[in-house]
């Protein structure tokens, strides 16, 4: 990278990205733009917008754009952004090429928040299954639902990708759970006939539970896929966190996925403090299922589930085990960054005990270190 550029980004040269209710992002960790939505304007529109070329001409004056906080605050901690992910992924693309003329090769595609799970830090934004149950918590009120996440069946955009297939080099899906979407299942059987499959390459969020061989035959015809599979810890904790899951169908789910060529496993922890005491049994599902490699999103929202709810005493301790986890770099890099400041996870506690009295469930059996 030019020495000149050193905090560019090549995502907003590259790569189209939607929020599940179709408005438009520079990436999934940049900030919604929300008067660009596809369901108002179209692909061309969204693209060559004020709002996309003020961000390009950001990064090409090595500034920060203000969408791009979260990428700008973790590099600021020594913590790997998506940025740096972003420009290691594309670095076969000439960066002075793609300023001149940006051009999509990227697709990220959240397709509506259809999902049979209702994890404790989602919102009924992203999980449909959330719907029924979200009025009861506070930090959820504001979450509405509403017919944009219909966007996949009541805009153009797709026809509008498939028409394009000969420039895309990789889709990126999430969601809601992707393998749910009828209209994610026919984008893929569409790329499969047109003869372009192999020349794509696929990558998914996804919480395993529909994975079947019929999805595997088909992504077989595929330059590769990425498997981000979602997990939280070991079996008690899992069944809590990504309630109403089986921890037994995500282990098929691996078990199936370890034969193929095609496809790459890596295991998604979002990493917080739930779920911090885990990490070692992540990464020993990691070696049993010759897993690439452990992917840790960092948990910042809702707060009170987050690392620095922690007490200082339990942050202590999770430095005394984890602040050398050269295993798994990232969560070493986060933990060592982590702020004694005489916190308590109360909240944390509070929101348990509610979930307990709706789903039935027993969070002090589950967390026993609270």
């Amino acid at each position: 990278m030019n020495k000149d550029r050193d905090i560019f980004c090549i995502a907003p040269f590259v790569n189209f990205s939607t929020t599940t209710q179709g408005k438009a992002r520079l990436c999934c960790q940049a900030h919604t733009y929300q008067d660009l939505s596809v369901q108002e304007k179209s692909l061309d529109e969204i693209w060559f917008s004020d709002q996309y070329q003020s961000a390009r001409n950001k990064f090409i004056s090595n500034e920060w754009p203000d969408e791009c906080i979260r990428c700008q605050t973790n590099e600021s901690k020594g913590i790997s952004s998506r940025r740096e992910a972003e420009n290691g992924r594309w670095s076969h693309i000439d960066i002075e090429e793609i300023i001149k003329q940006p051009r999509i090769v990227t697709y990220d595609l959240r397709m509506g928040h259809t999902c049979n799970l209702k994890c404790i830090m989602c919102t009924p934004i992203n999980s449909s299954l959330w719907v029924a149950e979200h009025e009861q918590y506070e930090h959820l009120q504001d979450h509405k639902t509403n017919q944009r996440h219909k966007w996949a069946d009541n805009t153009d955009l797709l026809d509008d990708i498939k028409n394009r297939l000969d420039q895309v080099e990789m889709f990126y899906f999430s969601g809601g759970e992707p393998l749910l979407n009828k209209k994610h299942e026919e984008l893929i059987n569409y790329c499969v006939n047109s003869g372009y499959a192999d020349k794509i390459k696929l990558i998914y969020d996804t919480n395993a539970t529909m994975i079947t061989q019929k999805w595997v035959d088909l992504w077989e015809n595929f330059k590769g896929v990425q498997i981000n599979l979602s997990i939280d810890g070991g079996k008690e904790v899992v069944e809590y966190v990504r309630y109403p899951v089986k921890y037994n169908d995500l282990i098929k789910s691996l078990e199936l996925l370890q034969y193929s060529n095609t496809i790459d496993v890596a295991l998604q922890m979002a990493l917080g403090a739930y779920n911090i005491f885990e990490v070692d049994n992540i990464y020993a599902l990691k070696e049993k299922y010759n897993c690439r490699t452990v992917n840790i999103s960092i948990l910042n929202w809702p707060d009170f589930l987050s690392l620095d709810v922690l007490t200082d005493d339990q942050k202590r301790e999770v430095k005394q085990r984890y602040g050398n986890f050269d295993k798994i770099p990232r969560v070493m890099t986060f933990v060592n960054s982590i702020e004694l400041n005489g916190n308590s996870p109360q909240k944390m506690i509070e929101y348990f005990e509610k979930l307990d009295n709706v789903r039935g469930l027993d969070y002090k059996k589950v967390f026993k270190w609270l």
